[in-house]
């Protein structure tokens, strides 16, 4: 990034399931999205180091609304008559 993400960015990133962030640096990455944290996952020569970000708890990532459909909690055969 070359200019600090917009408020609306912002939002969008809050919003997101997960967000993983790639730097060149730790210095650049660690101011890189106001608010956030980052958790250092691993590092490739030449590309450089991949974060995964994390928002405060109660966060607008907290108040979205689950998108993942929920699967049904038994694991027997259904018994719907096949014709």
């Amino acid at each position: 990034m070359q200019h600090p993400p917009t408020e609306a960015m912002l939002r969008q990133l809050r919003a997101a399931p997960g967000v993983l962030l790639v730097s060149l640096q730790r210095g650049y990455a660690i101011g890189a999205l106001p608010g956030a944290g980052i958790i250092w996952k691993d590092y490739e020569p030449g590309a450089g180091a991949l974060f995964r970000v994390v928002w405060p708890p109660g966060d607008q990532a907290a108040s979205r609304p689950a998108t993942t459909p929920q699967r049904a909690a038994s694991t027997q055969p259904s018994k719907a008559a096949v014709r």
